[in-house]
């Protein structure tokens, strides 16, 4: 029995307030995650996706539980008029969206040709998606017969118009290719036309040039294409636009997924040039933000990592060394490290060898900057008067303060400014 006499509910009243609250100790999730089907079209019942040549066929939908999260998600196929399973562990790409990787021997081997209305040669197949959320409530959505068709020949690449699928939010929009690949854009990425798409094409592995790689890096087989087109002309970006490639977990071996970066393929230099390393090895995807289009590629590198034990790791400039000569070619370095706890600042600094000090940067960003996605800083090679430094060699010291013990991490690297 509620007291509205009480001395608290008129108080409550006299501020227009209701007399009493009511609160919850806790909350229980009765509800199972909520799977999106691969939805139909026409007669026939299938969805006519892209499978990209030199990709797997990525199967890929939305999984949502806003009660406990999705804990696990798998994609069960067969070929249609096979009752053999094929079991594959889902992987969470960004979000909401979960993907399956079937790579395409496996598909061939399993399954035959046939001809349908819509999409001519393909290969059917029946899929069950199973989702589990964190309160270990489960649930399954199947796609019948012909629900999935894998289009033949498979396509050599995939082109959308931005007009025709974005709606931008404050935070950008994510367009999510059919091989996993993730264009991240706002609205002051785009030149300024409505017909500009996007474009994406996996590259074989005989195009991507590696006589030019470090000797502590390894191609893990995933490299794309990616350019904005208006007219099947290539515009440049406005703006940096991220750029997730994602990779399926066959191609991994003994590699440590932490240490992948996303490359940028130099065409002046003929070298591969680290973008960034934002890695979720939960979604089997690596980004970065990039201002340069073109071939990039996922290697493995043994100077990349993020050390979960470490407040202040994978700390390194690339490229290095660089030239600041105005020349277009390596005119600056990007300083790169991960923050794994919260941070007050971050000193970036640059000595000469005397000791003399030629630059300093200070970080300090909120705290949802901290984990694994590395934080980048520019050095154009100008001194704290805008001037050009000499060229040389030069210690970069990057010094963490934390907010609890240890107070203080820092690093040394050396950085070469030449001609």
């Amino acid at each position: 029995m509620l007291d509205y006499t009480a001395a608290e509910a008129e108080e409550r009243f006299a501020n227009n307030m209701i007399a009493c609250v009511l609160e919850a100790s806790f909350a229980e999730d009765f509800s199972p995650p909520v799977i999106t089907p691969f939805v139909p079209e026409g007669s026939i019942q299938h969805v006519p996706w892209l499978a990209l040549a030199e990709a797997p066929a990525v199967f890929w939908t939305t999984i949502t539980d806003v009660a406990s999260g999705v804990e696990e998600a798998t994609f069960i196929w067969e070929a249609y008029g096979d009752t053999t399973q094929h079991i594959e562990r889902m992987v969470n790409l960004k979000g909401d969206i979960w993907a399956a990787d079937v790579s395409r021997d496996d598909i061939v081997a399993a399954t035959n040709e046939v001809e349908l209305n819509v999409t001519g040669q393909a290969r059917g197949i029946t899929a069950r998606i199973r989702a589990v959320d964190g309160s270990s409530h489960e649930n399954e959505i199947t796609a019948g017969p012909f629900a999935m068709a894998v289009p033949e020949p498979w396509a050599a690449e995939q082109s959308v118009v931005v007009a025709d699928t974005m709606s931008f939010a404050e935070d950008g929009y994510d367009l999510v290719f059919q091989d996993g690949t993730i264009v991240t854009l706002t609205d002051g990425d785009l030149p300024a036309r409505s017909d500009v798409s996007v474009v994406v094409r996996p590259l074989a592995p005989a195009d991507v040039d590696l006589s030019n790689i470090r000797g502590d890096m390894d191609y893990i087989g995933t490299a794309r294409e990616v350019s904005l087109e208006s007219g099947g002309v290539p515009v440049a970006a406005a703006g940096p636009i991220g750029v997730a490639l994602h990779y399926p977990q066959y191609d991994v071996g003994s590699l440590a997924e932490a240490k992948f970066g996303l490359f940028e393929w130099n065409v002046l230099t003929d070298r591969w040039i680290l973008a960034g390393a934002a890695n979720s090895p939960r979604g089997n995807t690596v980004g970065a933000e990039t201002e340069r289009l073109g071939e990039l590629g996922l290697f493995y590198w043994d100077a990349l990592g993020f050390d979960d034990d470490a407040g202040l790791s994978g700390v390194l400039a690339e490229p290095n060394p660089f030239s600041p000569n105005g020349d277009g070619l390596y005119d600056k370095t990007v300083v790169t490290f991960y923050i794994a706890r919260e941070s007050e600042h971050v000193n970036i600094e640059f000595y000469d060898l005397t000791g003399k000090l030629a630059r300093r940067f200070i970080w300090h960003q909120p705290t949802e900057y901290i984990g694994r996605t590395p934080i980048k800083i520019e050095w154009d090679g100008t001194d704290m008067h805008g001037e050009v430094v000499p060229y040389g060699i030069y210690i970069m010291r990057v010094e963490a303060r934390f907010r609890q013990q240890p107070t203080y991490e820092r690093v040394n690297a050396p950085v070469v400014v030449i001609k």
